[in-house]
């Protein structure tokens, strides 16, 4: 029915909505616009440094299995212009790329599988008996705890998730994350001690909003099988601010709900 003829080797393909995303070989990922199959054309391209054995899709991004360039993560929010925001060296070749809620899965050649998580950020932080504070790389999530949090000195790490997932009916703003503590004697795993409580400050923009209604965003957590809203959950809307104070560790988001249109119903009696 139709061609475009890449510059490069094309190997791969993915598909979201009416573009085709090729990974390239030589010729990195090209986007071509397949709304017409009889007549495809380019939309944008980017030059990846290896050599583009696969692609994967999800949200806005493009995963590239980049062989020797490991895999690059690659935002196609526009088409048009596609810009790297991460990668991962692998120790192999990358050939191909599969993905799976958090991970993204690499056929990484002589380096077998390569399983990686994916973050936007992680910070690890040391925190005595004396209490102490963590906030993320941008400076838009911070947790203080005070005196007596833990019953030694612990390591505290904070990971951004790269996605939201299993929101529904809610909608997440891209703001995930985990916190989670060893004890630095032993290596296991540290929970708050009993009756304590820390304070995380979560800032986000109006563009990280997006379609949630602002009055219903909320820290939640995560028990295993569902969001639960956080209970000293506190909303300042003209700071774009969420505070609370959990009593747990774990895994949280900031959720809300989405934007609804309601129409009157209107009875037409003869």
């Amino acid at each position: 029915m139709g061609f475009y003829d890449t510059p490069g080797s094309a190997l791969a393909v993915a598909l979201a909505g009416h573009h085709a995303y090729v990974a390239d070989g030589g010729g990195g990922l090209r986007i071509i616009d397949i709304a017409n199959p009889a007549a495809p054309t380019a939309v944008g391209f980017y030059d990846t440094p290896g050599w583009a054995y696969g692609v994967a899709l999800a949200g806005h991004y493009a995963y590239v299995a980049d062989y020797d360039g490991g895999l690059r993560i690659i935002d196609i929010g526009n088409p048009a212009a596609p810009t790297e925001v991460g990668f991962y060296d692998t120790p192999g070749w990358a050939l191909g790329v599969a993905l799976a809620g958090h991970y993204a899965y690499v056929a990484d050649g002589d380096g077998g599988l390569v399983i990686l998580r994916l973050l936007r950020d992680k910070v690890t932080a040391i925190l005595p008996l004396q209490g102490g504070d963590l906030s993320s790389t941008a400076g838009d999530a911070q947790f203080l705890f005070p005196p007596g949090s833990f019953t030694s000195t612990v390591s505290l790490t904070y990971r951004q998730l790269w996605v939201d997932e299993n929101t529904s009916p809610l909608t997440g703003i891209g703001r995930t994350f985990d916190l989670s503590a060893v004890y630095r004697d032993t290596g296991q795993v540290a929970a708050l001690a009993p009756g304590h409580t820390f304070t995380a400050t979560l800032h986000y923009t109006d563009a990280e909003r997006g379609g949630a209604i602002e009055s219903t965003l909320a820290l939640y957590s995560w028990d295993g099988s569902a969001w639960v809203k956080e209970p000293t959950s506190v909303l300042d809307a003209g700071t774009n601010t969420i505070t609370a104070a959990p009593n747990h560790l774990g895994l949280f988001a900031v959720l809300g709900n989405t934007l609804r249109l309601t129409l009157p119903v209107v009875v037409k009696r003869n």
